[in-house]
C-alpha cells in the first residue's frame, strides 16, 4: 500500500539546493602601518531554469536572480575593528551565507540546458578609513549593475550557441566552455574598473588640488580609497559540479588583490610620474605592487543530497533494468533486452509514485522473478518495491517502509540465489553502517538494522553475495575517501576484513562504490568516482589481491575513459554482471545529466553510448 512520506504531490521543478558558506576573513597584508578595518562587497548570481526561458528575451532584471547583503561599513562586525594580521575572523553569517536553489523545469522547452544552470559568487574587499558609507553604497550599488549587465551578455550569448549548436546536431557548450566565459567577464580587472571610474567621478577639481588634499588628508583622494581598494575574486558553479561534489563541496579560497601602489594609480589617472623624493616622503602611501591582501575561505555545498546520486543496475538472462532517481525526484527505470545493446524500446519510466531523497538501491534473483529497489523517502526512512512477477511489474510498483532508521543517505541491498536472503545496508545520522536482512524477501525482517562494526562512512555502502548466500561483500568511504571492506565468508556470522583496506590502493573518492561478484564469490569488480572519472579494480581471489584484469596487482586504481568530448561523471557508478563475471555493464550520468552505458563483454570494453535518448534529468 502507498503510504506517506512517499506523497502523490505534484512537483513542477527539478531542484538542486546549495548553500554558499564564506566563514573566515584574513588579513595577509595589512595595507598601511595602521590596522585595517576592511567591509567586504559579496555578490551572488543565480541562473536556473526559472530565468532561462527569459534571458534571450527579457529585460536584464528577469534574466538573473541576485543576493546583496548591505555594502557598508561595519559588516564584518567588530571583529573587523581592530583585525590582527594573519588572525582569521568569522564572517557574520547576513554576509557570509547565502542559501539558495537551482531550479529547472523539465517540461520546459529547454532540458537541454539545464547543465548551464549556475551559480557564481563575487566578492570586493575594501578597507574603511574615510570612505564615506553613502559612496561605498553608490559604488556597491555600481558594482552590482556591472555585473548584472555583464554576466545577462554573456549568457546570452552562451545559450544563443548552445541553441544554434543543438539545430545543428552539434555538441552544446559545455560546463567547462560555461565556467570559463563566466569567468572570463566577472574578473579582477572589470570590477576594478568600475570602482576606479567610480572614483575618478569624485574627484571635484583638478589632480593638483588633490595633491594638496593629499597632504592633509592621505588615502582620500577620491573618498573611495584609492590605496585600499583590494580587490575581487569570483567563483562559477554549474549544477553539474554542484552534484558531483556534493560529499565535499567547492572549497573558496578568495585572494583578494590589490595590484597597484599609490605612485602608479597616479601616473595612471594623470600620466604624471611623481618625483622619487616625494615618494620616499610618504612611504606608507608608496606601497609595493601585492596581490593577496585579503584572503576569504568557504565552501559551497550541495544540501538537498549529501553525495552524488546512486544509481542501480541489475543483470538477468533476459535483460538489463537501470533505475536512478530523476525528474521531480521519482524512481526512473528503463531496460535492455538485447543485452544493453539498446535501451529504447520504451524509453525512461517511473517506478510507481514514490518521491526520494537519495539515488537508487537494487538487488534481483537471478531469474527476475524478483526484483528489491530501495531508496531514502521524504521522511528519512528507506523505502522499497516487492513485486513478485517479472520486472515489467515495476511500472505499477507500490512502495513500502523498512522498520525505522533515520537514514543520512540512500541504502544498497544484495540477494543471494540459493537462500534467498535479502540484505540492506545503509547510514544512520550518526555514519554508522546499519544492516538489516530478511528471509522473506522483505515481508519481514530478521534484523532490523544492527550495527556492522564502528566504522564511519561518508556515502551510501555497496554490497554484493555469492549465490550460496556465503560470501558477502559490503564497501563504503571512510572519512579520508578511501574505499573499505567488511567482508564475511559464513553469511554475515562472522565478519573479516571488517572496515580495512583489504590490499586495495589508497585513492580519495568522491562518490559511493558500486561491485559485482561471481555466483562462486571469487571474482569481485569493484568501481567509483574519482576525479570525474570511474576507477576500477578486480580481484579473482575473493577480494584477497586486486588487479586491473591482468592478474598482476596493482599498486593503483584503473582509469575508465570518458565518454567522447569534455565533461565529467556526476553520478556514483552503477554495475551489473553476469554470473561468471565475463558480462559486466557499467552505467553512470554525465554532466549532460544523461545516463551512459559501457558494456564489458569477455575483457573487451565497448564505447560509451546514452541509455535512452529521452531529456530526462538525473541528480
Amino acid at each position: 500500500m502507498l503510504q506517506l512520506p512517499l506523497t502523490c504531490e505534484t512537483i513542477t521543478m527539478f531542484v538542486v539546493d546549495a548553500t554558499i558558506n564564506l566563514d573566515k576573513f584574513q588579513i595577509v597584508r595589512e595595507n598601511e602601518g595602521s590596522q585595517d578595518e576592511p567591509f567586504i562587497w559579496v555578490i551572488g548570481i543565480r541562473f536556473d531554469g526559472v530565468t532561462a526561458p527569459n534571458i534571450l528575451t527579457a529585460s536584464e532584471n528577469a534574466a538573473l536572480s541576485f543576493h546583496t547583503p548591505p555594502g557598508r561599513h561595519k559588516n564584518l562586525g567588530s571583529a573587523a575593528e581592530h583585525a590582527d594580521n594573519l588572525k582569521p575572523f568569522d564572517i557574520p553569517e547576513a554576509q557570509g551565507v547565502w542559501k539558495t536553489s537551482l531550479r529547472f523545469d523539465p517540461n520546459s522547452n529547454f532540458p537541454v540546458f539545464a547543465p548551464f544552470c549556475t551559480l557564481a559568487i563575487a566578492v570586493v574587499g575594501l578597507e574603511e578609513d574615510s570612505t564615506s558609507n553613502t559612496l561605498a553604497i553608490e559604488a556597491h550599488r555600481r558594482v552590482v549593475e556591472f555585473v548584472k549587465h555583464t554576466l545577462t551578455a554573456e549568457l546570452r550569448s552562451i545559450l544563443a550557441d548552445a541553441i544554434t549548436a543543438f539545430g545543428q546536431g552539434d555538441p552544446l557548450p559545455s560546463g567547462q566552455d560555461v565556467e570559463e566565459r563566466l569567468t572570463d567577464v566577472l574578473n579582477y580587472r572589470a570590477i576594478k574598473t568600475v570602482i576606479d571610474d567610480f572614483r575618478d567621478s569624485q574627484i571635484p577639481v583638478a589632480v593638483l588640488k588633490g595633491f594638496v588634499n593629499l597632504f592633509t588628508l592621505p588615502g582620500n583622494l577620491a573618498q573611495l580609497d584609492h590605496d585600499e581598494y583590494v580587490g575581487d575574486a569570483q567563483a562559477v558553479y554549474t549544477m553539474p559540479e554542484l552534484i558531483a561534489n556534493a560529499i565535499d563541496g567547492h572549497k573558496i579560497t578568495f585572494e583578494l588583490n590589490r595590484d597597484k601602489s599609490f605612485a602608479q594609480f597616479i601616473e595612471s589617472r594623470t600620466g604624471i610620474e611623481l618625483p622619487p623624493l616625494f615618494l620616499e616622503s610618504i612611504p606608507k602611501i608608496n606601497m609595493p605592487a601585492k596581490t593577496g591582501h585579503y584572503r576569504i575561505t568557504g565552501r559551497t555545498r550541495r544540501t538537498d543530497l549529501r553525495e552524488p546520486p546512486t544509481v542501480a543496475a541489475v543483470w538477468t538472462p533476459e535483460q538489463i533494468v537501470v533505475l536512478a532517481r530523476g525528474d521531480d525526484r521519482h524512481c526512473f527505470y528503463i531496460n535492455s533486452d538485447n543485452g544493453g545493446k539498446s535501451f529504447r524500446t520504451k524509453g525512461w519510466r517511473i517506478a510507481g509514485k514514490g518521491v526520494f531523497t537519495s539515488g537508487m538501491g537494487a538487488t534481483t534473483a537471478p531469474d527476475g522473478s524478483l526484483l528489491f529497489v530501495c531508496g531514502r523517502g521524504n521522511d528519512g526512512r528507506i523505502w522499497s518495491t516487492r513485486p513478485t512477477s517479472k520486472l515489467t511489474s515495476l511500472e505499477n510498483a507500490g512502495w513500502q517502509q523498512l522498520p525505522p532508521l533515520n537514514s543520512r543517505f540512500g541504502a544498497c541491498a544484495a540477494l543471494s540465489e540459493a537462500a534467498k536472503r535479502l540484505h540492506v545496508f545503509a547510514v544512520d545520522q550518526e555514519r554508522r553502517v546499519r544492516w538489516s536482512w530478511s528471509n522473506d524477501h522483505g515481508a519481514s525482517w530478521d534484523l532490523p538494522w544492527g550495527f556492522l562494526g564502528t566504522e564511519l562512512l561518508g556515502a551510501t555502502p555497496a554490497a554484493a553475495v555469492s549465490a550460496d548466500g556465503k560470501r558477502i561483500n559490503v564497501f563504503g568511504l571512510d572519512r579520508n575517501r578511501n574505499i573499505l571492506r567488511a567482508y564475511s565468508a559464513d553469511g554475515g556470522v562472522k565478519w573479516e576484513h571488517l572496515w580495512s583496506r583489504s590490499g586495495l590502493p589508497e585513492m580519495a573518492f568522491s562518490s559511493a562504490p558500486a561491485c559485482a561478484v561471481s555466483a562462486d564469490g571469487n571474482r569481485v569488480f569493484l568501481v567509483a568516482k574519482g576525479d570525474g572519472s570511474f576507477f576500477f579494480l578486480r580481484s579473482d581471489d575473493a577480494g584477497k589481491n586486486w588487479h586491473k584484469g591482468d592478474g598482476v596487482p596493482a599498486k593503483e586504481w584503473t582509469r575508465f575513459k570518458l565518454p567522447a568530448g569534455n565533461g565529467f561523471f556526476i553520478s556514483a557508478p552503477a554495475v551489473c554482471a553476469s554470473p561468471d563475471l565475463n558480462e559486466i555493464h557499467l552505467f553512470g550520468v554525465f554532466n549532460d545529466m544523461r545516463m551512459y552505458h559501457r558494456a564489458i563483454v569477455n575483457g573487451k570494453g565497448s564505447d560509451w553510448q546514452t541509455a535512452g535518448d529521452e531529456p530526462v534529468l538525473f541528480a
